[in-house]
């Protein structure tokens, strides 16, 4: 193909690839992406009205909603709709009030999906103002005040922005598609007249050339490379056809001549002096030619490099005397014979493929090779000549030797790396000069390697390590002086043995077989503490000055070794009490020097722990805020000292009647918090207080006199009076100081209002029970996905209340009064029942059998006959024991350990698996969940939840992994809602996961479904 071709075929498929490239990005990424934020936008949307309007009344709602349709430019319609499907809302208010077809999105929003869809407006109606606009369609779930379901929202969001925008795109890429077209098309059209065509001229010019015909001319008149190549031929063509007129012209001369000496024969013959002239002449163009051979000859004498050429059948027709020094040959004996014929060896190499491939391609080559005759490394340079080759070549065996003690240095180098390494992460000192000893040995080569030690007493050596024979003599001993040990040992000189066998110094305890030792003595300061030698069975020049070097310096790091050992153990001491010491401070940085109670940095902390696990389990806690009433005036009447005092009589009092469980805290002055974490009821919170209040009614005896002492007490209960730690103790303080403004001596709820949360506590009281009875309680399930496999492996069992008015209710809502009230416990079998027989129905349909996890309540777990009631659920259901898991809390299992060991072995011994759930937000001591008999660990979701953002839950969260793995224990983690979570989990080797990253807690239709699409694919 031709070069004008081949240069218009590659612009016009580069403009394809970019053009292409363009409307594939239009259609796969940028229509997409606009796409799916308008995707977001409609979900955000709908989110915001779903969250925004339960908490209005109708006419804010309707002027909510048209204030929302006005701001948004894309938006089609809003649709708000009951369970039923009546309109409450709609942008065209005709159609309020009417009821919407239920096409399946309502139902999937009863069950709490997102539908998500694209459809075309008013397809069948052409007289429609919205006729072919395409909507981009969102439904979500809408819940009412109550957090039950409500309806749904609708939102249609219109795409005819992007649909204009995508033209736009399509047509501003084709025009400008049409305009590098026409580009690419002139700047071929230009190559042509520029480039190809006079280069066409220059190739005919030379094929006249080939044909004896120079007189054609190239008529280019250019100032560029190609009209300089032009000019240049054309002067060529010149100079040719100028010399062809002269040789003619010479060639008549000639002939003239020839015929003038053929007519005048005579004449030459007497003319002798004049050939002896031309004789003498040519006898001077001889003395040249030989000039010029020898001016050869010498260059090729003077260059450092050897020569020699060889003709085309590889006998050699000259050598330099570079090259016979090299080969260590002469030129009387080599030249005219045959190259493989004096190098014979070399032929077995690759030198003479090398050779062949120059000669016949008529190419060079370069090459390196090793000649077993002078015993050197050759470096060749081949050249093709008109004889045949010519072959230069130098000695390398300097560099190649280099080399290869820069390979031997990177080796012990390495090892020396590696030793050092070893200093530093090696702990036991056996282990770390076993490694020292080793790698000497494997760096110097030989297996034999041995390292002595003084003992306590100084009076003699002990063979401390040993490998090859070596090892037959561990614990083996020397004295002073007695054989190469000994002696190093004495002299702290380093010693070698060049032939050990017949050295009179050796020791007869002593293996003969070794015939070369060397040894170096290890010391710690000035003090020599062992020896560090290497023996070898040959004998040979292995001890050298390099290798007395190399083990010179695996000797020092072996002294080192031994040194930093020493160090270690003398510092042992100073670390414990730098610890104990660290303790101290750490103590008293979390604690009140006067009363020897936690501060209010420790206090917070405790409290926001207990915030955490509250707000897990859905339980509440009390914070109470104590002023001494009057303290002032007895510390500037008495003095500091005696105030002092009374501060810690209070303290004492004060704890005395608070459980194990709950914390005081003394946070300044005469003001005292206690956090009852474990509150049942707020009626609880007022019995601590009226204890407290009774055990500061006794006079507190203080310098020989009687001081009565009085409280105020302020309550603030989670989560009705605060969700932080900030909000709870300033409304406890608030309270604190409404008891003050009451007469002191008393208490007070930061809002108290116990009529009306008795009347709420009766009728929920009421409704459970009457749920219970009608089985309104359902359970949900949720997936635990395997990390490794992303497969399902198990299912948690959750429990709902299926409520008749209010739909499907979080246990949270109700789960502290049915635990209060003992409904628990009937609830809790009842659950265990559904998940037991649930279970067995799967694998009877056949699932693949998985186990099912059920939580167990506090109340139920104190049951004294649980286990028995567990094994009668197990044999009533037929489902195995060992594909039931149960769940207890971290504080649960901690509340009376002995019982819960007791309790978890009968159930362990079943065949049932045993996991902890939300552990890390309880205060559970490693030595008693040593002792548990447990398999599982659950990290609670208040870790994940940020654990990809806060340094804090990512530390807890590695070190409850690395703890469980320590254990053998598996590890949950619940509550994964974003890819972010799940990478870093699998990143620390979390097993099982469970969140809404995967699937929400389903009923069991749709959880059947799930696990039927799943095995059954």
């Amino acid at each position: 193909m031709k070069i004008a071709n081949r240069f218009l075929a590659m612009m016009i498929i580069l403009g394809l690839m970019i053009i292409g490239g363009l409307f594939w990005t239009t259609h796969y990424v940028i229509i997409p992406w606009h796409i799916e934020t308008m995707s977001q936008k409609a979900r955000e949307l709908a989110s915001y009205i779903e969250k925004t309007t339960p908490l209005l009344s109708e006419a804010q709602m309707q002027k909510h909603l048209t204030q929302i349709q006005g701001e948004q430019a894309d938006l089609s319609y809003i649709l708000l709709v009951d369970r039923n499907g009546k309109a409450l809302f709609h942008s065209d208010p005709y159609r309020v009030g009417m009821v919407f077809d239920d096409q399946g999105t309502l139902a999937a929003a009863r069950e709490g999906k997102t539908v998500e869809q694209i459809y075309i407006r008013d397809a069948d109606n052409p007289q429609s103002n919205f006729h072919g606009e395409r909507i981009l369609d969102i439904l979500v779930p809408y819940y009412n005040n109550t957090n039950s379901l409500a309806g749904a929202v609708n939102v249609g969001l219109s795409l005819k922005s992007i649909d204009l925008a995508t033209k736009r795109y399509y047509t501003i890429i084709s025009i400008n598609a049409f305009l590098f077209l026409s580009f690419l098309i002139f700047l071929t059209y230009k190559h042509v007249k520029d480039v190809i065509s006079p280069l066409s001229s220059i190739a005919e010019m030379a094929r006249r050339f080939g044909e004896g015909n120079p007189d054609h001319t190239i008529r280019i008149n250019r100032n560029d490379e190609i009209g300089i190549l032009a000019a240049e031929f054309n002067k060529m063509s010149q100079n040719i056809s100028n010399q062809i007129l002269e040789r003619n012209r010479t060639e008549l001369e000639l002939r003239a001549s020839y015929e003038e000496l053929t007519a005048t024969n005579e004449e030459l013959v007497a003319s002798n002096e004049e050939l002896i002239a031309v004789e003498e002449e040519l006898k001077l163009s001889y003395e040249e030619i030989n000039k010029s051979h020898t001016k050869i000859s010498n260059l090729l004498e003077s260059i450092e490099d050897g020569f020699c050429s060889l003709d085309s059948n590889f006998k050699i027709t000259y050598l330099n005397s570079e090259a016979e020094m090299l080969l260590h040959i002469s030129k009387d004996e080599i030249l005219v014979r045959e190259w493989w014929a004096a190098f014979s060896d070399i032929k077995s190499l690759s030198v003479f493929s090398e050779l062949q491939r120059v000669l016949e391609e008529k190419s060079s080559a370069q090459f390196e090779t090793y000649n077993n005759i002078i015993c050197k490394w050759l470096e060749f340079r081949a050249y093709p000549s008109p004889e045949g080759l010519s072959l230069y070549f130098h000695d390398i065996s300097a560099r190649k030797h280099s080399e290869e003690q820069l390979v031997s240095k990177n080796r012990y180098l390495s090892s020396l790396y590696e030793t050092t390494l070893d200093l530093i992460n090696r702990l036991d000192i056996d282990d770390l000069l076993a490694a020292i000893l080793k790698r000497a040995c494997s760096l110097l080569g030989t297996e034999h390697g041995l390292l002595y030690l003084i003992n306590d007493q100084k009076d003699e050596l002990s063979l401390h390590l040993g490998t090859g024979l070596y090892k037959d003599y561990i614990g083996f001993t020397l004295k002073p002086g007695e054989g190469l040990a000994g002696k190093v040992w004495h002299s702290g000189k380093p010693l070698a043995v060049n032939d050990y066998s017949a050295w009179s110094g050796r020791s007869s305890r002593v293996s003969d077989l070794f015939r070369e030792t060397v040894a170096f003595p290890l010391k710690s300061g000035n003090q020599v503490v062992g020896v560090f030698g290497l023996a070898y069975l040959e004998k040979g020049q292995r001890i050298g000055g390099q290798e007395m070097k190399l083990l010179e310096s695996f000797s020092q790091l072996a002294s080192i070794a031994l040194e930093n050992a020493r160090l270690y153990t003398a510092s042992q001491q100073e670390v414990a009490e730098r610890i104990k010491a660290e303790e101290v401070i750490k103590y008293q940085a979390q604690h009140d020097y006067l009363t020897d109670l936690p501060n209010r940095l420790l206090f917070n902390d405790r409290l926001f722990i207990s915030l955490a696990h509250a707000e897990r389990k859905n339980k509440s806690l009390g914070v109470l805020f104590l002023d001494i009433d009057c303290f002032k005036l007895v510390n500037d009447t008495m003095g500091h000292d005696v105030g002092d005092q009374l501060l810690k009589s209070i303290a004492k009092r004060v704890s005395d009647t608070l459980e194990d469980s709950d914390t005081i805290a003394r946070i300044g002055g005469d003001e005292f918090t206690i956090l009852l974490s474990d509150l049942d009821r707020q009626e609880d919170a007022a019995k601590v207080a009226e204890k407290i209040i009774h055990s500061l009614e006794e006079p507190f005896v203080l310098d020989g006199r009687e001081f009565y002492i009085t409280t105020s007490i302020g309550i603030a209960v989670y989560p009705s009076d605060g969700l932080d730690v900030k909000t709870l103790l300033k409304h406890a303080d608030i309270a604190m100081y409404q008891a003050k403004n009451q007469g002191r001596n008393n208490y007070q709820f930061f809002a108290p209002s116990m009529n009306e949360s008795n009347m709420h506590r009766l009728e929920l009281e009421h409704s459970l029970r009457r749920g219970l009875e009608k089985n309104e309680f359902t359970v949900h399930y949720q997936p635990q996905i395997d990390i490794p496999n992303n497969s399902i492996v198990g299912i948690e069992a959750l429990l709902r209340w299926d409520h008749p008015q209010k739909g499907i209710i979080s246990p949270a809502y109700f789960i502290s009064i049915a635990e209060e009230t003992g409904l628990i416990v009937p609830i809790g079998e009842q659950v265990l029942r559904y998940a037991c027989l649930q279970n067995k129905e799967w694998q009877l349909s056949g699932l693949p059998p998985m186990r099912v996890a059920v939580n167990l309540s506090p109340r139920q777990f104190q049951q004294q006959n649980l286990v028995q009631v567990i094994t009668d659920i197990l044999q009533e259901t037929g489902m195995e024991p060992h594909y039931l898991e149960l769940e207890i809390t971290e504080s649960l299992a901690m509340h009376d350990v002995e019982f819960t060991i007791k309790t978890l072995n009968e159930l362990r011994k079943m065949g049932i698996t045993i996991a902890i759930d939300d552990f890390g937000t309880g205060y559970s001591s490693l030595s008693y969940l040593k002792r548990l008999p447990i398999d599982i660990l659950k990290i609670d979701r208040y870790f994940i939840r940020d654990v990809t953002k806060d340094p804090g839950n990512e530390a807890i969260v590695d070190a409850i992994i690395l703890l469980a793995h320590n254990l053998k224990l598996q590890v949950i983690a619940e509550g994964v809602e974003t890819e972010e979570q799940l990478n870093y989990l699998r990143s620390k080797n979390c097993d099982l996961v469970q969140g809404y990253y995967f699937y929400k807690p389903l009923p069991v239709v749709g959880i059947t479904n799930l696990l039927l699409n799943t095995f059954k694919k």
